[in-house]
Parts: structure tokens; C-alpha cells; sequence
């Protein structure tokens, strides 16, 4: 299929082959747009098509989540069933890890693997079903966030009796309907993937050596890849992939804090392990030769050299200070007093306060929470905006009018576009510009066409044309998670009550400090 042209999509290369079709990389021609494309075998489907339409179509209207790639088409050919999805700058998961020799570290992976499982969890929430999933179907963007295909939500199709890959809970052997502890299952697969660069079983997909593997063996500890990995790495692995559902973690909130866990506590475990290291036993300590009492016997003597030394030292500089206070009997000197304070008080003012510290904390973790809640308000935008088609045409340009007529259609049944603001720019023969112009198109109701003519006199020979800026009535806003908002709420009340307390310590700390500068003042005119 590279290099084929279907609709406005060209084919460009082969991201990775699953056996009920192929995954490519493909351009939009009009709107230069990357897209993830899986092209479904209609043999493998069967007599099934109308299910697999019909499955496809609710996969269209679902929920929209950040971490989940939209879906933009579902089209049908002689041979394939197309999904089209949303790509941008993403890569896949394998694609990604070579970039860093194959694995990538605890640090790098738990906060990847915690972005899939909030997903899962709140998708979860939402209704969203969980299919087979997978590494295939984990792709990264440039920042390192995560965008999920399709491929691992929806109800199963008929083909995937025939399909199962490392990542396929023993379950699911026998009995074909994916449940939380099998997405509990393969997200532990995903982790093994992201620190070992490999699948937990050598065996081709859907063959019966990995079969035999899913339901007998144990996947390999992750020490024995990478001796550096922590154990609280390995304590998720084995209670994400244990053979028995039961003895997995009980739901995708436990295990969503477990990683949250064991990546606060990454750093102070290195931190503790350097410790431990750099007061380890020396070699010498282990060595029971008479090299070992030769060297406590040089020790010694150098110790007596050193202890008489210093003895002779405080000795003399006894007399010499005696000496000196004899001649200077000031001790107190007010001026450099006063300035030694301040620099001790500014000091003390670089430093961050405990509160501070919270303060600070509070709000990075409040900015993160509103920063994902935006993200889904944007990408509801974007996606009804996708539903607003603008074209211009040049009507005449006779008798000194330059009339242009713009063509507005809003295809979504859920929106409507008001206030829609159009910048005409008039250009010269050569595209030098004339005049830019912004027309005011008024209301765009749902499902409605509007035809505008604008009338200009000026002299110009053509024109381009963009929206400016247009305020969106949405009628199906998107439901951001009540987890969500509710982390914001607490975290804003939790903001609020630290910076009353704080001001309340700041203002007893006032008065205190004024109240020693009364004493001190009363002190020095006594003096």
C-alpha cells in the first residue's frame, strides 16, 4: 500500500505489521497533516463487516481524552477497512526507546507509564471499554507525553480470536472478553517493554510457543536486563503480571498509586544508595597482613607529630591574644554588629521557609491538574473546529468594486460559530499588498451555510483570505473528569488555608520583632 493515494490520504511508510492488517504513516494532501492509518483485512473479518462498521462507528463518538489519539475517519475500500487517527509528531514506542539504546530508565518511565494509566483509568470511568492492548499502540510524543491508538479501547472484533501478542493475559486464552485486569496485565508488559527495550516471551504473535509461554512462564525478572533497576520497579511488574488475575493489583487506582509511590521515592532511594556507597568498608579494613599493622604503626606516630604541633600552637597563641587584649580593651562595635545582622537577615530571606516550600509545591501540582484540564477544553475546540469550512471566491472586479464571496458551511449539529471574523488581504499583480480588510460574517447556526459578499473599492488584482477569530457556542462542552476538578478544588482550598496560616505567622513574627526593637531601642539609651 506505500505510495497509494486513497481519498485525500497518501500512503507513506509502514509503521508495524499486527496479523489482522498493516500500520502506516499517511499525509493528508490538502491540509499537510500526519495521520496513524490501520488498514484492516476485510478476509480476516469475515462474514462480520457489519459489526466491525458498526464498532467503528461508535469508536467516532467516544469520549475525547489528552492521552488518546483522534480519531478523524473511518473509510472502507475493496480490500481494507481504513481507521484514521491522529498522529502529529508521535513515534512509536520501539521507535522512541532506540533513541535511547533500546530502554529507557525508571525516572524516564514511571512518569510515561503513569500518564497510560490515568488514561485507562479515566477513560474507564467514562464508560470506555477495554479492548487487547499493547507496546504497538503506545506512541511518544517529542516532550515525552503519550498518545494511545485506538487499537487499545473499543469492543473486540471478530478477528481478534485469531490474535494474541506478549502482552495478552493468560485469561484472555480462553476466554476472549478483555477486562480492567487484563489492561492491568498488559500495561505491566508496556513497563517490562520501556526498561528492557524486549518482550517478556521470544515468540512470534498468535504461534503456539508463545502460547504455551503466556500460560507457563513466568516473565523474567528485571534485574536480570539491568542489575541497576529497583525493586519497587520489580514490585509493580510482578503485581501487574501475575498469571492469576486476583493476585494483580485490585483496580487501576491502586496501581495508579503505586507508580505515583515509587517514582517520589526514586530519587531519595539513589540518593540513600550513594550514601551507603561512599561509606562502604575500605579494602584495607578486609586485609589482615602486616601491611595493615606497618600502616596503623605510621598512623600512630603521625598522630603524636601532629598532636604536639597543635599543643605548641595553642600555646603560643594564648600569649599573643593575652597580649592583644591588654592592648585593645573594645570589644563592642555597635556599627559592625548592626551590619553582620542584616546580612544574616538577608540571608535568611533566600532561604525558603517550610511553608514556602508547600506553597510552592501546592501550586506546581494545582498548575499541572489545570494545565490537563485545558488541554482537554482545547482539544474539544480543535475538534469543533474542524467542523467550520471557509472558501473564498473572487466574484468581480469591474467598475473600481473588488467583490469577494465567502462560502461558510458548519458541518457539526453541536456547535454554532458567532461573531466569525475574516481578515481579507487585497494583493497586486506581483502579491504585493494592498489593503487587509476584516468583515464581520456574523452567526454560522448548526448544520447551516452562510454566503457572504463583500464589497471593497479598491484596485487590487487577488486576495487571500483567513480567519481571524470566531467565539464558539458549544452545546456538548466536553465532561472534564470530577477527579479532576475536584484535585483543583482541594488543592486551591489547601493553597488558601497555607497562605492564611502563613500570613498569620508572618503578622505574629511582626509584631515580636518589633517589640525586641522596642527593648533593644530602651537598652541603648540606657547605655
Amino acid at each position: 500500500m506505500i505510495g497509494e493515494q486513497i481519498l485525500n490520504y497518501q500512503i507513506e511508510t509502514l509503521l508495524f505489521q499486527l496479523p489482522e492488517g498493516d500500520v502506516f504513516v499517511a499525509r493528508h494532501l490538502q491540509l499537510d497533516r500526519k495521520v496513524w492509518v490501520k488498514a484492516i483485512r476485510k478476509d480476516l473479518v469475515q462474514d462480520n463487516a457489519a459489526l466491525v462498521k458498526q464498532q467503528m462507528g461508535e469508536l467516532m463518538q467516544w469520549p475525547q481524552h489528552i492521552r488518546l489519539a483522534t480519531l478523524y475517519d473511518f473509510l472502507e475500500t475493496d480490500e481494507h477497512y481504513l481507521c484514521i487517527a491522529e498522529l502529529g509528531e508521535a513515534i512509536p514506542l520501539e521507535q522512541y526507546l532506540k533513541g535511547f539504546g533500546g530502554a529507557i530508565t525508571e525516572k524516564q518511565a514511571y512518569p510515561m507509564l503513569l500518564q497510560i494509566t490515568e488514561a485507562f483509568l479515566t477513560l474507564n470511568q467514562q464508560g470506555a471499554v477495554f479492548g487487547h492492548f499493547g507496546p504497538q499502540q503506545v506512541f511518544v510524543l517529542p516532550n515525552g507525553d503519550i498518545k494511545l491508538t485506538e487499537a487499545g479501547f473499543g469492543q473486540v472484533f471478530p478477528f481478534r480470536n485469531l490474535v494474541f501478542t506478549a502482552a495478552t493475559a493468560p485469561e484472555l486464552l480462553s476466554i476472549n472478553q478483555p477486562t480492567t485486569e487484563t489492561a492491568i496485565y498488559a500495561l505491566g508488559v508496556v513497563f517490562f517493554k520501556m526498561l528492557t527495550g524486549k518482550l517478556p516471551y521470544d515468540a512470534e504473535p498468535s504461534s503456539e510457543a508463545l502460547k504455551k509461554a503466556i500460560a507457563q512462564k513466568e516473565i523474567p525478572p528485571l534485574q536480570d536486563y539491568n542489575s541497576l533497576i529497583s525493586e519497587k520497579a520489580q514490585f509493580i511488574l510482578k503485581n501487574t503480571t501475575q498469571k492469576s488475575p486476583q493476585a494483580r493489583f485490585k483496580n487501576l487506582a491502586e496501581l495508579v498509586s503505586a507508580i505515583e509511590q515509587s517514582e517520589g521515592s526514586f530519587v531519595a532511594q539513589k540518593a540513600t544508595k550513594a550514601t551507603r556507597d561512599t561509606f562502604a568498608e575500605p579494602p584495607l579494613a578486609k586485609t589482615g597482613t602486616w601491611l595493615t599493622y606497618a600502616l596503623y604503626g605510621l598512623g600512630g606516630i603521625t598522630l603524636l607529630v601532629l598532636a604536639y604541633f597543635l599543643l605548641t600552637q595553642v600555646r603560643f597563641g594564648s600569649e599573643e591574644k593575652n597580649d592583644t587584649a591588654n592592648n585593645n580593651k573594645i570589644k563592642y562595635d555597635p556599627i559592625e554588629d548592626k551590619k553582620a545582622e542584616e546580612e544574616k537577615k538577608e540571608e535568611k530571606k533566600k532561604k525558603k521557609t517550610k511553608e514556602e516550600e508547600k506553597m510552592d509545591s501546592l501550586k506546581k501540582e494545582k498548575e499541572k491538574y489545570e494545565k490537563l484540564i485545558k488541554e482537554i477544553k482545547d482539544d474539544r475546540e480543535k475538534e469543533v473546529m474542524k467542523g467550520l469550512v471557509i472558501d473564498g471566491q473572487l466574484v468581480d472586479k469591474e467598475l473600481g468594486e473588488f467583490v469577494v464571496q465567502l462560502t461558510l458551511v458548519n458541518k457539526r449539529k453541536d456547535a454554532r460559530f458567532e461573531d466569525l471574523m475574516v481578515t481579507l488581504t487585497y494583493l497586486d499583480d506581483k502579491g504585493g499588498e494592498v489593503q487587509k480588510y476584516d468583515h464581520n460574517c456574523g452567526i454560522l447556526n448548526e448544520s447551516k451555510t452562510n454566503v457572504v459578499e463583500v464589497k471593497r473599492a479598491v484596485d487590487a488584482a487577488k486576495f487571500k483570505y483567513v480567519l481571524k477569530s470566531v467565539n464558539i457556542v458549544d452545546q456538548n462542552p466536553p465532561e472534564v473528569p470530577d477527579s479532576l476538578t475536584k484535585k483543583v478544588e482541594d488543592l486551591t482550598k489547601a493553597e488558601k488555608k497555607l497562605k492564611e496560616e502563613m500570613e498569620k505567622k508572618e503578622k505574629e513574627k511582626k509584631e515580636k520583632d518589633k517589640e525586641k526593637a522596642e527593648k533593644e531601642g530602651s537598652k541603648t539609651k540606657a547605655k
